[in-house]
């Protein structure tokens, strides 16, 4: 066996992952497993005692029970990795993984200000411990990345939105494409109709994101590798059919298509031999989770080896430099998304533009008022205009309708559009929800907004998604539910202010005055002028606490 065969991959940018030689899924079950594996990557000199992590893995147990609980999360490791396991090393004081033998995310922070090295995704997203040193770490490890984010220097941003862009839309050499399809025959199968909704889903979302051109190949499979115009960025979506005893298995099998190499696969199951329900909520985190390993794959290709840039690639950089938060990363969000629409005169560039605009109002980040409303209305009907249909316009320009002007019907209507032409958008699941409780029927809202964070898979906005629950959930009397998804919005994105507003007022209704005050002062960092009877004033961004009586009699009286 050779040393590159013995290196494995450990991500600790978005879901923590830990990935074998061969591309195989080698991370342990348990979180507190992956925490330990997260600690020692993210430790100095990827080393820390055992007493170190006892303490945040297991604070409220004994000793003893400490002890039990780390031995049994080393054993379930060393499962997990297999032949791989001397990976992690132990003896009575000491854990630590051996440098030689894995490789991390982590060693391109350095890079990631470069817009084609960039690293968007929230450090160990999803990877949420109940030990309150634990929390208080990952937050510290999440505001240094994001530190050094702010702190990098932009001049390979600047030189890239410079850079020579193609002359035409149908050159279609540079241009990403999605072909759909199908490696056997489906026409007698129950779960045709199924294979179909999801790769048409799939495609839609790509598509709509300005991220493809979609090629359909489904009824001639023997054209796919002879096309001419399959290249480098062609990928193929193909579906695979298969039974086992009285379980059916429909595969999605994502490949580059030049060379056939794997990327990516997601296996959904019936137990019953019968039809699968295209609103399940586990079918529709396949399709995103599929729509998006193809997006952030395209962007691994488009982002090496290439003279000039394509509209797609501002585009998907602008949303991640959007939800990293900051004025700065506003700033260059904005930009991104203007050279986008100027390259290809897309509305998804211009709602995006429209949308980040409420993030400018959220984080109080604005000089004037007045002048932050028309430039978001002004994308929100240019983008409206141009592509009427796109369910991902629909649902930021809802988002857009509740936040700038408080004007929850028109943002029903938008977020149920969205949602009708694409039913896995979580983003217009969630602006539903929040349009319906304003509407008055909170609880329908609320259950719309925890689908859209069911089903959203790994995105970067997903702490935003969180933040929305967490508002519907304040609004709907779900106080506990409302506090859980505002702590988890906050354990991804330390800094986003609503959530620190939701959980000021929670805590403080719930009777726990020392929690809420811990808010208060995290959001004071952001908003020095901050005091809880902010809450009640309109013009305020906080219109969910606003409606509930309850909290507000509550603030009024502590006041």
């Amino acid at each position: 066996m050779t040393s590159t065969d013995t290196i494995i991959t450990i991500n600790v940018f978005g879901p923590f992952r830990v990935t074998g030689p061969n591309k195989t899924d080698m991370s342990p079950r348990g979180r507190k497993a992956c925490a330990i594996l997260a600690i020692l990557v993210l430790s100095p000199d990827n080393r820390r005692t055992r007493r170190w992590i006892q303490d945040h893995l297991w604070s409220d147990r004994e000793l003893q029970q400490r002890s039990a609980s780390l031995r049994r999360c080393l054993s379930e490791i060393r499962k997990a990795l297999g032949e791989y396991r001397n990976l992690l090393q132990a003896d009575s004081q000491t854990l630590l993984l051996d440098k030689t033998k894995f490789r991390t995310d982590l060693n391109d922070t350095e890079n990631s200000a470069r817009f084609f090295n960039m690293i968007s995704e929230v450090l160990l997203e999803g990877l949420v411990i109940r030990d309150a040193l634990f929390t208080a770490w990952l937050e510290e490890q999440r505001q240094v990345v994001v530190q050094q984010l702010n702190s990098a220097e932009t001049v390979e941003f600047k030189e890239v939105i410079q850079s020579p862009v193609l002359k035409s839309k149908r050159d279609i050499v540079g241009r990403n494409q999605l072909l759909l399809a199908r490696t056997e025959n489906f026409s007698s199968r129950p779960d045709d109709g199924m294979a179909g909704v999801v790769a048409d889903t799939v495609a839609k979302i790509v598509f709509e994101l300005g991220q493809v051109d979609v090629i359909d190949r489904r009824c001639d499979v023997a054209s796919v590798h002879e096309d001419h115009a399959i290249h480098k960025k062609t990928f193929v979506l193909n579906p695979v059919f298969a039974t086992a005893g009285k379980t059916s298995y429909l595969r999605f099998v994502l490949s580059n298509a030049l060379d056939g190499s794997f990327i990516w696969s997601e296996t959904m199951t019936n137990a019953n031999l019968g039809r699968m329900d295209s609103e399940d909520q586990k079918i529709q985190l396949c399709i995103n989770q599929l729509a998006q390993v193809a997006i952030r794959e395209f962007e691994k290709i488009n982002r090496f080896g290439e003279n000039y840039v394509l509209a797609s690639s501002l585009c998907q950089s602008g949303i991640e430099y959007l939800f990293r938060l900051g004025v700065k990363n506003f700033d260059i969000a904005d930009q991104l998304f203007a050279k986008a629409y100027e390259i290809e005169p897309l509305g998804i560039a211009l709602a995006w533009r429209a949308y980040l605009r409420t993030f400018l109002l959220a984080e109080k980040h604005y000089k004037c008022r007045k002048t932050l409303d028309e430039e978001a209305l002004s994308f929100m009907y240019r983008a409206l205009e141009r592509d009427p249909y796109n369910s991902y316009v629909a649902a930021l320009c809802a988002h857009v309708m509740s936040m700038m002007k408080r004007a929850f019907v028109a943002a029903h209507e938008l977020a149920e559009r969205s949602v009708q032409i694409n039913r896995a958008n979580a983003i217009g699941w969630a602006c539903l929800g929040i349009a319906k409780c304003h509407l008055g029927k909170t609880a329908a809202g609320f259950k719309h907004t925890l689908f859209a964070r069911a089903i959203a898979g790994p995105v970067p906005y997903l702490f935003q998604l969180d933040g929305l629950s967490c508002i519907a959930g304040s609004m709907a009397g779900e106080y506990e539910k409302a506090i859980w998804c505002g702590e988890a919005s906050h354990a991804m994105a330390p800094s986003f202010a609503p959530p620190l507003r939701y959980l000021s007022a929670l805590y403080l209704y719930q009777g726990r005055p020392d929690l809420s005050r811990s808010m208060i002062k995290k959001l004071q960092k952001i908003e020095p002028n901050f005091s809880i009877s902010d809450l009640g004033e309109r013009s305020y961004p906080s219109a969910g606490l606003q409606r509930s009586s309850k909290i507000m009699t509550l603030i009024k009286r502590e006041l």
